[in-house]
Order: structure tokens, then C-alpha cells, then sequence
């Protein structure tokens, strides 16, 4: 079967080597936030176990181009949907559209609902029952200028939902986007973030240097009403999967913040994520030299201030300016990725500073166009 991770649009590339270094899949091809491989109904497991720069995983029904609102519902009225949807099991369609469309996605996730009751009622002569708040089974349809992808909800709640978080940083970052962006520093053993608020950062370098599941801290995943659920495969990957966890693997991160109360609420999303023991925070000033741990680093991966929350958007740039310096002081040579939407002013403290940006990417973060900075200090 066809499966897509779905991911934010800009890390596709990170998104797709995952695919092929954790699951050992061949990626079938990559569209804007969409990364399609072939795989085995057991693969639907492991994927939403272990893709971590995903947000959700489905399985492909169909992927194609069409012109018209009709287009969409023949293509819907074609496929056959027993094999997901079992007898008494209820639905909803959920329907995203981006692009101009003489048509709303309420219009579509119509038209796909009222194709799926058609379908399903001809071949099984039973009407599926349709919940708008609590279906059982979830038809994503992802229509992008004139692409259109139907497909079957297999996590449920979005992948970012981690559920080891159990304090709010005002500011955090998406755990996804984290995890694409410890994945592009490569294979680090000694990561510090200096400006970590909660620790998510810190929290999914561990996480994936361990190989920790994201069964561990939550169960609530789709695939466990879908028709093809088998749970005595689900519990023999799951196991395999434990048994990988490779806590002897040397890592180490360092968690810096100016705040206590972020320093308090890091110490318990790292308790809550069991990755207390491989991380040690820091309460201080991430723009002074001596603030940072006299140890060898790897990498810096760090979410800074963006500046807009605090409307001190004249300041960021002589703020972003003295970290990077004082990372580059600390630490010359280590591989550095951060992220902001203040990438003017970051990119003009970077020059200043005599930090190097090999390169950078734009990637979609609580609906503001983010940039992601990867550096040499």
C-alpha cells in the first residue's frame, strides 16, 4: 500500500531521508508537505511509532490531478472503503484546500462524504453511519491547487502531540519541526540548546538518538479502529520496537534559559519524557560567554526569541549578535541550526558575528513563514 507522512511544507528532505533511514522504505516521491512510500500494513505501525518530522501518516486511497467539485466526487465514488471501514464503524471526512477553488473544503468533505456512502452502501447494501465529532474512522482529503489526495486517517491526533509535555513554554516550538531540525545536524552525541525553554529540543535529540517510540507516552492512535487493525501484530511491533531502545547510547544535551521558571518547566518535560538523566540545564544569560559549559559540542540547535511576541523587534538583531557570538567564542566549529521569522535582522547578525550560514529553508510555523538557519559558528 501507498502511505504519506504528512509533514509542515519545508522539510520534505529531512522528512523523506527519515522514511528511509528509521523505517528502511523506499520513498516513492515527495509534493509540498506530502512524503509518499511503499509499505505493509505493518509499516502503518511503525511509522506512526517512530516518524518524528511527521504530523500525521495515511494511507493513500487516491492521488491524482482534477478540474472540477464533480472530478473529486468520481474519484471518491470509485474506491472501496470496506477494507478500512468495518461493518457499524462510523466516519466523518475531514477536507483541507489551499489554492483558488470555486469551491469550499466544506463543499468537498460533502460531496467525498456523500461518494463514501454511495460506495460503501452498493458493494456491502449497508449505509456506513456518518459522526461529525466522534467518527470512528477519519477520510483525510487534501486538495492543493489541482492535486487531490483521499486518504485514510491512521494517527489520529496530530504526531506533534508527543504527550510527554506536560508544561507549556508561551513559545514553544512544534516538536516536529524540532525533530527536523535535530535530524539535519547528523549523527551528534553532545547537543546544546541556549535558549530552551521547555527543553523540546533537547527532548527529541534523546528521543531519537534513543530510538524511544512514541507509544510510550501516548496510545490514542486511528489505526486501532481502522478494519485492518490487527492487534497482535501492533503488539509484536511495539515490542520490538522497546526492545531497541538503546539507552547506552552516549548522549548528552545542555539546556540553557534566562528564566527560571522555563528552567522549572524544562526539569519536568524532561522528567515527563525519561531523558532527565542524559540532559543538564543551565539557568543563564545565552548572550555571555560564561554562561556556557566548558565541554566539546557537537551541534547548537535552539528556537531563539523572535522578537514579535515582545515587541522588541529593533533589539533582536543586536540580541541575535551577541548569542552567536558567544556560541561561536564557545564552540568554533560546531554545526549550529536555529530557527526564526525574524531572519532579516538573524541573517545580518550572523554576517556581523563571522558565523558562516551554509544555508537556510523556509518552513510554516503557527501560521507564520519561519526560517530555518543551518550554520558553522
Amino acid at each position: 500500500m501507498l502511505l504519506v507522512s504528512v509533514v509542515p511544507p519545508g522539510i520534505e528532505e529531512v522528512a523523506a531521508r527519515e522514511v528511509s533511514e528509521v523505517l528502511g522504505l523506499a520513498v516513492y516521491g515527495t509534493s509540498a508537505g506530502r512524503v509518499f512510500f511503499r509499505a505493509s500494513p505493518r509499516d502503518i505501525y511503525r511509522a506512526n511509532y517512530l516518524l518524528r518530522t511527521s504530523t500525521r501518516v495515511l494511507v493513500a486511497l487516491a492521488n491524482t490531478s482534477f478540474s472540477t467539485l464533480k472530478d473529486i466526487r468520481d474519484v471518491a465514488s470509485s474506491l472501496d472503503y470496506r477494507e478500512f471501514l468495518a461493518p457499524g464503524r462510523s466516519f466523518a471526512v475531514r477536507a483541507e484546500r489551499a489554492g483558488k477553488h470555486g469551491f469550499t473544503s466544506i463543499d468537498v468533505a460533502r460531496e467525498v462524504g456523500a461518494a463514501v456512502i454511495d460506495s460503501y452502501s452498493s458493494l456491502t447494501g449497508i449505509r456506513p453511519p456518518v459522526d461529525l465529532e466522534n467518527p470512528d474512522v477519519v477520510l483525510r482529503v487534501l486538495v492543493r491547487g489541482s492535486s487531490l489526495l483521499i486518504g485514510i486517517e491512521t494517527s489520529g491526533r496530530s504526531l506533534h502531540k508527543r504527550g510527554y509535555r506536560v508544561y507549556n513554554h508561551p513559545a514553544a516550538l512544534n516538536p516536529v519541526i524540532a525533530a527536523a531540525m535535530v535530524y539535519s545536524v547528523g549523527k551528534s552525541e553532545t547537543l546544546l540548546d541556549p535558549m530552551c525553554g521547555g527543553a523540546t529540543i533537547p527532548i527529541e535529540f534523546v528521543h531519537i538518538r534513543r530510538r524511544y517510540p512514541t507509544a510510550l507516552f501516548r496510545g490514542d492512535f486511528a489505526f486501532r479502529k481502522l478494519g485492518i487493525y490487527e492487534p497482535e501484530v501492533d503488539r509484536d511491533v511495539l515490542e520490538e520496537l522497546v526492545a531497541e531502545v538503546d539507552m547506552e547510547s552516549p548522549v548528552k544535551a545542555y539546556c540553557i534559559d534566562i528564566s527560571w521558571k522555563a528552567i522549572e518547566g524544562a526539569k519536568a518535560n524532561l522528567a515527563s519524557s525519561y531523558t532527565s538523566d542524559a540532559v543538564r540545564l543551565v539557568e543563564g544569560d545565552s548572550t555571555k560567554v560564561s554562561t556556557y559549559p566548558k565541554v566539546n559540542v557537537d551541534a547548537v540547535v535552539s528556537n531563539p526569541p523572535y522578537g514579535y511576541r515582545s515587541h522588541n523587534i529593533r533589539k533582536i538583531e543586536r540580541f541575535y549578535r551577541e548569542v552567536l557570538t558567544s556560541l561561536r567564542n564557545s564552540y568554533p566549529g560546531a554545526r549550529a541550526v536555529m530557527i526564526t521569522v525574524s531572519h532579516r535582522q538573524f541573517s545580518r547578525a550572523a554576517e556581523e558575528s563571522g558565523v558562516k550560514v551554509v544555508r537556510s529553508t523556509f518552513v510554516k510555523h503557527g501560521g507564520l513563514l519561519a526560517r530555518i538557519f543551518h550554520m558553522v559558528l
